[in-house]
């Protein structure tokens, strides 16, 4: 573990795994899809000023905006861990009281993530790339402090959507 890594895992107890991973995936786009996109914007904020939506245009634009602004920045890198008191997200501990429960997608290449679902139903579940953790050594550790939902055994459509559409 790297000098700067050690820091951001003080004190959140005995940290049993560490991994780094970008703060988002940045996938491949092509020209192709920078030009349907272009068409699909420009149609949808012709139809939203014709309806006099200007709200969805506003929504447009600025989700236009967001996407320009990811693709061309650089993502960060997240320090990640597993520590026998919870889970920890740079140098936010997620404890283990605040979730109930965890799944592991494990099918390489396409996808190797962890998900933590948290107490309550208002919070989506978190998504966490293993990138080269070992799924199996993760599931064993969490196991010991959290329930497994095995009935997980896709990715969530959400996720799916993302990678298909290349957002």
């Amino acid at each position: 573990m790297e000098e700067n890594q050690m820091s951001v895992f003080d004190n959140w107890g005995n940290v049993l795994h560490t991994w780094q991973i970008p703060e988002y995936h940045q996938p491949e786009r092509g020209r192709t899809w920078y030009i349907v996109a272009s068409i699909i914007f420009v149609a949808l904020l012709g139809y939203s000023i014709f309806a006099q939506n200007f709200l969805f245009a506003f929504l447009i634009l600025l989700f236009a905006a967001i996407i320009f602004m990811h693709s061309t920045r650089e993502p960060l890198y997240l320090n990640i861990g597993v520590s026998d008191k919870g889970v920890i997200l740079n140098k936010r501990l997620i404890v283990y009281s605040g979730l109930s429960a965890f799944w592991i997608i494990n099918e390489p290449p396409l996808t190797k993530n962890l998900y933590l679902k948290f107490n309550g139903g208002f919070q989506p579940p978190l998504s966490i790339h293993l990138a080269e953790e070992d799924a199996e050594e993760v599931r064993a550790t969490l196991g010991q402090f959290l329930k497994e939902d095995k009935r997980q055994i896709e990715e969530p459509l959400s996720d799916l959507l993302w990678k298909v559409l290349k957002l």
